[in-house]
């Protein structure tokens, strides 16, 4: 119970800030309406009563709630009305609802229920002034109620909405629908054409889209003209059709080329962006001899690019591009532009093929260059894995010293590095290994996240969910975090989170450790060790322990292993067949089976596979003599190839043959489970972390 005060600490405050003022009923089922409330509690009263089907009440609360809360929740109650009642009220209300509050969110919620009345005249009335911020599903509405009242003298509109936004599903349901009769009427047949290449694109039909635009652009009398006219939309979308509906990579770069030349002339950036920066990717495509040309069109489009997004899209593949021609061109081009990277986070993915690529050609100085290069400019994670791995080869000896350091100093400073707060939870954990920090002093600082400092919480939004949780109503949290994650306290999302762990179903555990596990890598204050006894939770925790008991494995391990197969889902079953709790593959399951002597057999009843996962990962780990890691590993990416890649690497050490295994998915699989094993290791078996670590790498 210890670890659980923090927790009955934090409640308290969040009682005191937000529930109490709203707690209007309690276990035993007290009669809301004697109980004295604050008046934003009439939103979650009548929600209850809706649960209960007594609408008349429901409405009754909601429409005081309107009258007497403050401006959020008396939105909400209005929001909730326009829900209730036959189509004329509802109607109604969502008119009025539109009307007061005036913005996208109100007046699609009013033009929903008008197209389930088909008052279409009405619906072209009251958007006849959308805003900026309408969504694709309210100008769809608009474009419907315009199509089925044939109205044609807004096709300027529907150019525009097809022409110069991003296509969506809704932009396909009105195409569908509309395209063989009304769209006809309506476009002209230009329009129509490009209207058609852009939903040939959207539908992945890379082959007809580029049929259609070499048509449209054989028509023009400059092509480089119409080309660099175009919308942005448009001209990322001619992009992807040369890139993947043609061959002809090297004419397709050159046509890009010419636009490109003509779009400077005529100052436009925008287009140049998207020009050069499509050319840069032909050129790339084309084959190996054109790799400059390509880095020459990614720079043009980098120094054009209008934000910061565009401009780390095009640098994200000027590093990729000089990466495949070789890691020296890699480092060049580091060296050059890397403390220009914009969003930190974008490149993750890029630094981690860096790493593979340079690991398996073992030229360990650049990688030390590397991480010169890139600190204080990748994101912390990629800078943690990286100080991490500096540290060991300098450790190891595997790394030159041209300082007046000796290589154990540096190992130390670089380990010290990749324990800061906010890198990987894995690299942290084997950096204090590797320090030799006390199992007392990581407890202290490991549970530590790297804060947002700047996040200011919504006041209403955590009111709204402490609410939830007041009155009783699990099922609305998760839908509403789901929206609103970004807006809540940490303090607020832990308490929703432990709330759902308290409802003892499997629908609710997983709500619960689906949000605590997301919450608390965004957190705006430091989580405490009970909340990792959410986020690494003990579920099916007696057929776990049967089934390692039975089978000789420790629990901690297997429990890392469930929970990041299938985090606790028992029905959960992947595109390849991959079934439960252990997510095991149906032949590996009837080979299971047979050894076991087991005929008949239901993958998705959970006892049954969490025995079958058991046996397979403790057959692994037999057939490895005991290397827990390579049996974690060959679970994911099979014995047969695991055991090649050691074969080819035998005599490095666990954590440096981790980072050499082929499939990034393997490579990230071995280190998720460390990570979990550690922690169920040292919440709940009175483990150490250095216990942990030894068992599964072997050191």
């Amino acid at each position: 119970m210890k670890q659980m005060k923090g927790f009955y600490k934090l409640f308290a405050f969040l009682y005191l800030l937000f529930l109490l003022p709203l707690c209007a009923c309690s276990k035993q089922g007290e009669n809301l309406q004697k109980v004295h409330l604050d008046n934003n509690s009439y939103y979650f009263m009548a929600l209850n009563n809706l649960k209960e089907k007594k609408e008349i009440e429901a409405v009754r609360l909601l429409q005081k709630g309107v009258k007497k809360s403050n401006d959020f929740f008396a939105r909400k109650c209005m929001e909730k009305l326009t829900t209730l009642g036959t189509v004329s009220e509802r109607i109604s209300t969502s008119l009025r609802y539109a009307e007061k509050y005036k913005d996208s969110q109100s007046l699609l919620r009013a033009v929903q229920e008008l197209a389930t009345g088909e008052e279409y005249d009405k619906i072209i009335s009251v958007t006849a002034r959308l805003l900026h911020d309408a969504s694709p599903e309210l100008v769809k509405l608009r474009l419907h109620a315009i199509a089925t009242k044939n109205r044609t003298d807004f096709a300027g509109e529907i150019e525009d909405w097809f022409l110069h936004h991003k296509i969506t599903v809704h932009h396909k349901e009105f195409f569908d629908e509309f395209q063989k009769d009304f769209l006809l009427q309506t476009l002209s047949p230009e329009i129509q054409r490009l209207v058609g290449f852009r939903m040939s694109v959207f539908n992945k039909d890379y082959y007809q889209s580029f049929k259609t635009i070499s048509k449209i652009l054989n028509t023009q009398s400059n092509p480089s003209e119409w080309l660099a006219s175009q919308s942005e939309e448009v001209l990322s979308d001619i992009g992807r059709t040369f890139l993947y509906g043609s061959t002809k990579h090297l004419e397709n770069a050159r046509v890009f080329d010419s636009a490109a030349a003509y779009a400077r002339t005529q100052g436009n950036k925008e287009s140049q962006f998207y020009l050069w920066f499509y050319s840069g990717r032909l050129y790339d495509r084309a084959s190996s001899n054109n790799i400059e040309k390509a880095l020459d069109r990614f720079d043009l489009a980098m120094h054009v690019a209008s934000d910061a997004s565009k401009y780390d899209n095009a640098l994200w593949y000027y590093f990729s591009t000089a990466l495949k021609d070789s890691t020296e061109q890699a480092i060049r081009a580091l060296e050059k532009y890397a403390a220009t990277i914009q969003d930190a986070w974008y490149y993750s993915d890029f630094f981690e093929t860096l790493c593979q690529r340079v690991f398996t050609e073992g030229d360990w100085s650049s990688f030390y260059s590397i991480y010169n290069l890139i600190e204080g400019h990748a994101d912390e994670e990629t800078c943690s894995k990286y100080a991490y791995l500096c540290g060991r080869l300098f450790q190891l000896g595997l790394m030159p010293c041209d300082n007046l350091l000796q290589p154990q100093d540096i190992a130390q400073q670089l380990f010290d590095s990749a324990y800061k707060v906010g890198g990987t939870p894995y690299y942290r954990i084997m950096a204090a290994y590797q320090m030799g920090l006390s199992d007392a002093e990581i407890r202290r600082t490991i549970y530590n996240a790297k804060l947002v400092e700047t996040f200011v919480p919504n006041q209403d939004k955590d009111t709204l969910m402490a609410g939830y949780i007041a009155f009783n109503l699990p099922e609305e949290i998760y839908p509403e975090w789901d929206k609103s994650n970004k807006e809540l306290s940490f303090v607020t999302e832990a308490a929703a989170a432990h709330f759902l762990s308290r409802q003892e179903t499997d629908e609710y555990s997983l709500q619960s450790l689906r949000i605590i596990s997301n919450s608390v890598y965004h957190a705006d204050s430091n989580p405490e060790e009970w909340m990792y006894k959410m986020i690494y939770p003990r579920l099916f925790h007696e057929e776990i322990s049967e089934v390692c008991a039975e089978f000789g494995l420790s629990e901690y391990v297997f429990f890392g292993l469930v929970r990041s197969e299938s985090f606790f889902d028992p029905k959960v079953a992947s595109v390849k067949g991959a079934t439960g709790l252990t997510q095991l593959m149906p032949a590996t399951a009837g080979d299971i089976a047979r050894k076991l002597k087991v005929n008949d057999y239901d993958l998705k009843d959970a006892k049954t596979n969490l025995r079958f996962g058991a046996f397979y990962l403790a057959d692994l780990t037999r057939h490895l003599d005991g290397n827990v890691l390579g049996a974690l590993c060959s679970y994911n990416a099979g014995l047969r190839r695991f055991r090649d890649w050691q074969d080819i690497l035998p005599n490095l050490p666990k954590d440096l043959l981790l980072e050499l295994l082929p499939f990034e998915e393997t490579r990230g699989y071995g280190k998720k489970l460390l990570t979990a094993s550690v922690f169920y290791g040292t919440l709940y078996y009175e483990k150490t972390y250095a216990q942990v670590i030894e068992e599964i790498m072997g050191f």
